[in-house]
């Protein structure tokens, strides 16, 4: 079985989402590999029959795009556990260990792992979209929707593996064919999904063949195969189609019910129970390869096993660093810890001031966070606010702007729009009796004044966007 790579750069906000039961969307923090596949359907008119048949018949592979950073990260495995009593940042791998006697130990939850013990969280921001009256071609207040998208200018990277069944001349022509500019997931037309495609050299992640047992991590969904009809689904070295005599010892690992759609052949598949990506088996035996064509290939998708990854080599892991935005970490979660926020001109003044000295890029974003939270629960605790249109114009003129000086012309001069609409708010408690220029101040300052030099301007856009989106929110909750 042989592995391509491919390196996916977001050039724009990519929304994939599990389901759209309603109108919010809650994105996943990597990009299935159903979407890559889905590149290749666009393209069905320059393959031949043979090679459709391959596609959807589990000889061609897609792993889900995981996120890149120095190399790269994959999902936390099922198997990971952290002390709860314990400051020090230390995974205990469970499937090395075998048992954990003490019952002060809980599932490490959530963002990706690499071979060295660091930690990623996919970088996330929220949109809010507006239905079109198209008769009078104007925004419906009364319809809007919430978008939580990957941010751009983060890189992915998912692999491909393909059977002996697959050609040379088939691999270039899919090489060919998904290499380039391409769009991923939901809302395509709506300014979302842009991404480039781009062949990878994956050198980091080498596996550990020794001993006669290993360890294998689901890479992606693996399907178990039914012995009987109607019989339940059971999880055995051969119902995932291991080699004989391997068995499986311990299973950390989680399954879903699924019922796949085939768009190109309008066929709904039959409701199958699969394991997730992060699942981890230890199994008896010797390793057979690096990968392991896993389950059942009834189905287009197909399982892959990984063998002895890096990440799992050892009993504890130390958890060298965490970086990027933590999943589902919101506005509203932050303001959860400044229930009663008051104004601090000391701290808007310490924070004006900072300009002046010479700070780490980590240091500098933490204090405009800072900054954005007292900002944020002002205005959330105003007894009037912008409506969810205006708060649409407040962010056109920052998603337009190239620098602070534009934001500060289109907001904050004497006729500037923010400045007018909030003058008339009537503020609480929490901001002092001369703050009604509070807010315009606080705003202007993290907006404007707290200018960092052009090429951080991007990253810090991103903080006033996402503050201006859960204020629309917040606006849109207030007018139902």
């Amino acid at each position: 079985m042989r592995k391509l790579s491919f390196q996916v750069q977001v050039l724009s906000p990519v929304i994939v989402s599990s389901s759209a039961a309603n109108v919010d969307l809650s994105s996943h923090s990597y990009i299935p590999g159903s979407a890559f596949r889905g590149i290749l359907a666009n393209h069905f008119d320059k393959l031949n029959d043979f090679a459709e048949t391959l596609l959807f018949s589990g000889d061609v592979i897609f792993t889900p795009a995981y996120p890149l950073q120095e190399e790269v990260y994959y999902p936390m495995p099922f198997c990971m556990y952290e002390d709860r009593n314990q400051k020090e940042s230390i995974l205990y791998n469970l499937a090395k260990i075998g048992t954990l006697e003490d019952s002060g130990f809980k599932r490490k939850k959530g963002g990706f792992i690499n071979s060295k013990g660091n930690v990623y969280f996919t970088q996330k921001e929220a949109y809010v979209k507006t239905a079109i009256d198209r008769a009078s071609a104007t925004a419906l207040e009364s319809n809007l929707f919430s978008y939580e998208a990957i941010s751009p200018g983060q890189e992915f990277v998912f692999h491909v593996f393909l059977t002996d069944k697959v050609s040379d001349k088939l691999e270039e022509t899919l090489v060919s064919l998904l290499e380039g500019d391409a769009y991923v997931g939901r809302s395509r037309s709506a300014e979302f999904g842009k991404v480039h495609i781009k062949k990878y050299i994956d050198s980091a992640n080498q596996a550990n063949f020794a001993g006669k047992d290993y360890i294998a991590y689901v890479l992606s969904p693996v399907v178990p195969k039914m012995q009987l009809p109607g019989s339940p689904i059971k999880v055995t070295g051969e119902t995932l189609g291991l080699p004989e005599g391997h068995e499986i010892t311990l299973a950390a690992i989680q399954m879903e019910t699924v019922s796949h759609f085939n768009y190109y052949k309008q066929i709904r598949r039959d409701r199958t129970v699969q394991l997730l990506p992060r699942s981890v088996l230890r199994v008896s035996g010797e390793p057979p390869a690096e990968y392991i064509r896993a389950g059942s290939f009834a189905g287009e998708e197909g399982g892959i096993l990984w063998v002895n990854p890096p990440f799992l080599q050892d009993e504890t892991i130390t958890v060298h660093s965490s970086s990027g935005d933590q999943d589902h970490k919101k506005w509203d979660f932050i303001l959860q810890s400044y229930p009663k926020v008051k104004a601090d001109r000391d701290f808007l003044q310490w924070l004006q001031s900072r300009r002046a000295e010479s700070l780490p890029r980590h240091e500098y974003d933490k204090l405009l966070k800072e900054g954005m939270r007292i900002i944020n629960a002002a205005l959330l605790k105003a007894d009037t606010l912008p409506t969810p249109s205006q708060w649409g114009q407040i962010r056109k003129a920052i998603e337009q702007a190239m620098d602070y000086q534009q934001i500060h012309a289109e907001l904050f001069k004497e006729n500037g729009f923010l400045r007018k609409g909030v003058q008339k708010a009537v503020w609480t408690q929490y901001v002092p009796v001369e703050g009604k220029e509070y807010l315009w101040e606080a705003l202007h300052l993290a907006f404007s004044k707290m200018q960092p030099e052009q090429a951080d301007f991007a990253a810090h856009k991103k903080l006033m966007l996402d503050l201006v989106n859960q204020l629309t929110k917040k606006a849109q909750e207030e007018k139902k």
